[in-house]
């Protein structure tokens, strides 16, 4: 009964976070490494941000129109001609899994020392150029692929892709971003089995890390849809002991 509480409590103590429709995620297929990003249909229109290679963003609308509603995950809205556009389902799996290998690994070398070049530097410019860095690489790169790695995941495993992950975690542990927590979540509830066998297999520290992720995603709103309540209240014991000792 203590823990059957204790999941209900945080059910109701945490935010509700739902995955919200994010259009469909794309990437250029620009052979200049980039593309510009244009306020309206046509390059009559203003150029208003630039598009580069290996980062994500989403197509929202008609995609059969020459010219595709495009928001970059930090919040831009645009259009980009429909022939510089690949989407991401489209890609075959090793494309697919060395997009997010680099995401996962770009974003945790960036933070790994982040704080500390940040009270290193001499100045107050510098110091909000590392801010909007950190912002740009964490909404730009970090949030489309862990998106796109619980999807992917829940239909094909992948220990690569997700010890790259987790081993992102303790870097952007202290992001207000709810969004990684409920990823967390929905791969184990889809390959509990799987996640538990690699979690056995991690540093102690890192895989207290990814239950505490998991756990703060099991408590928020989406997955009542998929499992009863009985089931999930049954994986979320496993946390308390995933590997048996």
């Amino acid at each position: 009964m203590k823990n059957v509480f204790k999941f209900w409590i945080l059910l109701i103590t945490f935010p509700v976070f739902s995955q919200q429709d994010s259009g469909l995620l794309a990437v250029i297929s620009d052979t200049n490494q980039f593309v510009l990003l244009r306020s309206g249909a046509g390059k009559e229109n203003p150029v208003i941000d630039t598009l580069h290679e290996g980062y994500m963003f989403s197509v929202y609308g008609d995609t059969s129109k020459p010219w595709l509603d495009v928001h970059t995950p930090v919040g831009i809205a645009g259009s980009v001609h429909r022939s510089q556009v690949r989407y991401f389902d489209q890609l075959d799996y090793g494309n697919q899994k060395a997009l997010l290998l680099d995401c996962f690994h770009s974003t945790r070398i960036f933070y790994k020392d982040y704080w500390t070049r940040v009270e290193a530097a001499e100045s107050l410019q510098k110091r909000q150029k590392l801010y909007k860095d950190a912002n740009n690489i964490y909404e730009a790169k970090f949030i489309p692929a862990y998106t796109a790695l619980a999807k992917l995941i829940s239909v094909q495993p992948d220990s690569t892709l997700l010890i790259e992950f987790y081993k992102s975690l303790p870097y952007v542990s202290g992001s207000a971003d709810e969004g990684k927590e409920w990823a967390c979540a929905q791969i184990w509830l889809c390959q509990t089995t799987y996640v538990e066998s690699l979690l056995c297999n991690l540093v102690v520290s890192l895989r207290i890390t990814v239950i505490n992720s998991i756990k703060t995603g099991m408590a928020m709103s989406g997955f009542e849809e998929k499992f009863s309540k009985d089931d999930l209240q049954n994986k979320y014991n496993r946390l308390d002991n995933p590997c048996g000792n």
